[in-house]
């Protein structure tokens, strides 16, 4: 319980201030890309209004995420956490699609791009690729230690955001020296950025929700285990249940060697379950069954 606690108020930590600092980014951004007549900055202001409302979500999902579990949820709320990083992932896509559209329709109405207020212009994008690169660093930081898929994430998407910054300080240079459409263009290119990352989020998300199967190594030293028991003939399934985070059971069903009696094999069966609690830091049952099949 305590854990949980930790978890959810440093993932609410997580998103105030990812919240805060991305409405700073907005304003300012906005207003550059107002004075400058840009699409691709003003683009790319309105996906930190859309960070914005995925760090909210970000809040909400830790808040109900952490939850004690109750007669109707017998394993807990974990799974909100999953739930808010798709909700996040989804935004991020659907920002991108938008400046798709506002791309598409720059380059059918191309406008010359203005910096008569230059230096404000290029000082709000440099700092605000240094403000997602310390964002992404802090909350890559805060993932090692709660391990969050909406953590990581935000972690990506503030990697992503930097680039697309970077992007729109490059089509800013590039338009005082050729009439090409570098604003529509530059658009599409940190639309592709946006969506690219929305839909890696999406996957993700929608695995932890599907439910992974155990990582390669854990199995591995699951099945060397059981081959160290002279009282198992093998494995014969292991099934994965994710309710949300710090809250994955591992089911796992052995072939017992018929050589011994039940006494030995419930006996090995048990010492298997005490040696995989201090290898992982999921709950792993085992069981076994000499019906085939």
């Amino acid at each position: 319980m305590a854990a949980d606690l930790i978890r959810q108020k440093l993932g609410r930590q997580s998103g105030i201030v990812i919240l805060v600092s991305n409405l700073a980014l907005f304003v300012f951004k906005y207003i550059a890309g107002v004075l400058s007549n840009s699409i691709s900055v003003q683009a790319d202001a309105v996906n930190n209004l859309a960070d914005s409302g995925a760090a909210v979500l970000t809040i909400i999902g830790f808040q109900i995420a952490a939850k004690p579990k109750d007669q109707k949820h017998p394993h807990g709320y974990g799974r909100m956490e999953y739930i808010s990083g798709l909700a996040i992932a989804c935004m991020i896509i659907a920002a991108g699609l938008l400046f798709v559209k506002s791309s598409i329709e720059r380059l059918l109405r191309p406008e010359p791009i203005v910096i008569d207020s230059g230096l404000f212009i290029i000082l709000v994008t440099v700092i605000a690729i240094f403000v997602k690169i310390a964002l992404a660093f802090y909350s890559h930081k805060l993932n090692r230690i709660i391990r969050s898929a909406a953590v990581k994430a935000t972690m990506m998407d503030c990697l992503f955001d930097a680039a697309v910054t970077l992007l729109t300080l490059i089509t800013l240079a590039l338009s005082q020296i050729t009439r090409a459409p570098v604003d529509a263009v530059i658009g599409f290119a940190v639309s592709a950025l946006i969506i690219y990352n929305g839909f890696l989020s999406a996957k993700e998300n929608i695995g932890l929700l599907l439910g992974n199967s155990l990582e390669k190594n854990e199995q591995m030293q699951i099945e060397a285990a059981v081959g160290d028991t002279k009282e198992f003939n093998g494995i014969k399934s292991i099934i994965t249940n994710d309710f949300g985070p710090n809250s994955q059971i591992v089911v796992v069903e052995l072939s017992p060697n018929q050589d011994f009696s039940i006494t030995d094999i419930q006996s090995a069966a048990d010492a298997l379950s005490l040696k995989f609690e201090e290898l992982f830091d999921f709950k792993v049952i085992v069981y076994w069954s000499s019906k085939n099949g």
